[in-house]
């Protein structure tokens, strides 16, 4: 079996994330419907960390009862009304709580429409905001991914949002456990293995 080289995964801070955006309003090459799901889910997963499959809500049925998993129009809502929301995470099948502060309601305010009915998905196909058909995974993945490199380079994948905001609660020294309740990993170590450092961290610390 053949040894792969493990590539250096780059994380995103602030200054990425606003050129994503800034691309998204002045590029003529993607459909609006594409231009408005991909702003959606850089303003969540940023934000919040969120895995980008968690932007894509749908229904599953568990021990009889229908669950909506993932990001609707209704916890959006919520979360800029009341500053809370809880949504079911995709992997762990598990709730899990998320805050506003002042620039994620300000963005929110941008690229989300807020009389949306509740159902509504936040990711959806067409360029009619009241679609409710979802994009399949696949192609969801391949946009973003094909967007960020494209306007960020190589290195940067969707993944590089959660690990930027994890990254950055570890070098402003929150508490790991924090960390944890927030994003909803099930132990610590998971967490802690986020906490990677950035080039300038390296560069102020060289001794030689």
């Amino acid at each position: 079996m053949k040894k792969r080289i493990k590539k250096i995964k780059e994380s995103i801070g602030q200054k990425h994330y606003d050129l994503l955006q800034q691309d998204l309003k002045t590029n003529n090459k993607l459909r609006l419907a594409t231009k408005r799901n991909l702003s959606r889910i850089y303003c969540n997963c940023f934000y919040t960390g969120v895995r980008l499959n968690e932007n894509q809500g749908y229904y599953k049925t568990i021990n009889g009862v229908e669950y909506r998993i993932g990001f609707f129009a209704f916890n959006i809502k919520e979360l800029y009304t009341t500053g809370i929301t809880t949504i079911i995470l995709s992997k762990q099948l598990k709730e899990r709580k998320l805050f506003l502060t002042p620039n994620y309601k300000k963005d929110i305010e941008q690229y989300f429409d807020l009389t949306a009915n509740n159902d509504e998905l936040i990711v959806s196909k067409g360029s009619n905001t009241n679609n409710k058909s979802p994009i399949t995974i696949p192609t969801l993945i391949n946009q973003v991914n094909k967007h960020m490199k494209s306007v960020l380079g190589k290195g940067f994948t969707s993944h590089s949002f959660r690990q930027g905001v994890l990254s950055e609660y570890g070098r402003k020294g929150v508490h790991a456990k924090i960390v944890q309740g927030w994003i909803g990993h099930a132990n610590i170590a998971q967490t802690i293995d986020y906490f990677k450092v950035e080039d300038n961290d390296i560069r102020d610390n060289l001794i030689r």
